[in-house]
C-alpha cells in the first residue's frame, strides 16, 4: 500500500468516525515490523493534519509488536481513551507474562 493510500484511509476513517481512535499493530511475523514503524512515523511527520500519535507500550515494542493509537486532537474523550488502550495494553502484557511463569 502507498504512502496515499494509507493516509486517504485514515483520513477518511476519522472523518466518518470523530469520536474514536485507531490502534494499528505491525505485525512481527517477516522482522519488519520496526521498519514499517520507521515508515509510518515519517509518513505521519510530513502530514499537516489534525490527528495525534500515541505509542503502545514498550512492553510490546520490545516482543517486537510496534503499535500505536491514532486519535483526532480535539477529541473530547482523548484522554479517557489513551488510558483505556494503556490499561488494556498492561492488562495483556500481564497475562502473557503470567501463563509464560505457569
Amino acid at each position: 500500500m502507498s504512502k496515499a493510500t494509507v493516509l486517504s484511509y485514515a483520513l477518511d476513517y476519522f472523518n466518518k468516525n470523530e469520536g474514536s481512535g485507531v490502534v494499528y499493530i505491525c505485525s512481527p511475523e517477516d522482522n519488519l515490523a520496526r521498519h514499517r514503524r520507521i515508515i509510518f512515523g515519517q509518513w505521519y511527520r510530513e502530514t499537516d493534519t489534525t490527528i495525534e500519535r500515541h505509542h503502545c507500550g514498550k512492553a510490546f515494542s520490545d516482543e517486537g509488536y510496534y503499535s500505536s493509537l491514532l486519535i483526532r486532537k480535539n477529541n473530547p474523550r482523548k484522554h479517557e481513551i489513551i488510558a483505556a488502550i494503556h490499561r488494556h495494553l498492561d492488562a495483556m502484557t500481564v497475562e502473557r507474562y503470567s501463563s509464560v511463569d505457569e
